[in-house]
């Protein structure tokens, strides 16, 4: 088996192209990472709006046991709605780790998005009213299937007790930055650390190449690799 590898995963009605700045940050650290487009995304907007959340699950899940047949760990890193997703694996699997970055519990932070819409419109750079109409054509459906996904998951934080990295934007305009703190507060990990970030805004991982958090992930998974012997 090869030694420890980890799994990424995207947000809601996003792709494998939020994860692969991350990813190849990842490969460059010597660290193996493999990305997953969850069931029924980058579809459309109808396979999108039929698929349910618990399909999410299966098939994320699903990738889990492929990787864990292959290496002797695996830590799972979940953006957005991808880290709820990583909570629901690491408590049915034994992952080595759990990484969460911009996980909501809290959704959308009004004072952060009327920072965004003002300057916008001072800078004449539309970038982040773009994206908010981008998260008004996510199918109503699907909203739904978030808000039952979330919900499953805040009903059983108690159980998860894999070592977890929550990493939060403090200017995130989606999650409310408390969120990270609700996580940190109410998984039962004897190993969990919560980090903030001034800049960065909710999607760090897609829009930046020279995060610092970037580092941050691969030093913890070298971290975590180490304490299992799994180098």
């Amino acid at each position: 088996m090869e030694h420890i590898a980890c799994l990424l995963i995207h947000g809601v009605a996003g792709g494998k192209y939020q994860m692969e700045r991350l990813k190849k940050h990842l490969n460059k650290k010597g660290i193996s990472a493999e990305s997953i487009t969850i069931k029924g995304h980058e579809q459309g907007k109808k396979v999108l709006s039929d698929s349910k959340y618990y399909e999410w699950l299966a098939d994320s899940g699903k990738k889990y046991t492929e990787l864990a047949k292959i290496y002797d760990k695996v830590i799972i890193i979940g953006f957005s709605m991808g880290g709820l997703i990583a909570l629901n694996l690491a408590k049915r699997h034994k992952a080595a780790a759990v990484v969460l970055v911009n996980c909501p519990v809290f959704c959308v932070n009004v004072p952060a998005i009327i920072k965004g819409v003002m300057h916008d419109l001072k800078e004449h750079d539309f970038k982040n009213i773009r994206r908010y109409m981008y998260i008004d054509n996510i199918p109503p459906k699907t909203l739904r299937e978030f808000k039952k996904l979330l919900e499953h998951t805040k009903l059983m934080l108690s159980e998860v007790k894999t070592p977890a990295f929550i990493l939060q934007c403090s200017d995130d305009d989606v999650v409310i930055p408390k969120s990270a703190e609700y996580l940190y507060s109410n998984i039962k990990s004897a190993k969990k650390t919560v980090r903030y970030y001034d800049n960065g805004g909710h999607h760090i991982l897609a829009e930046l190449d020279n995060s610092k958090m970037y580092d941050d992930i691969a030093d913890f998974a070298l971290e975590i690799a180490e304490e299992f012997n799994v180098l």
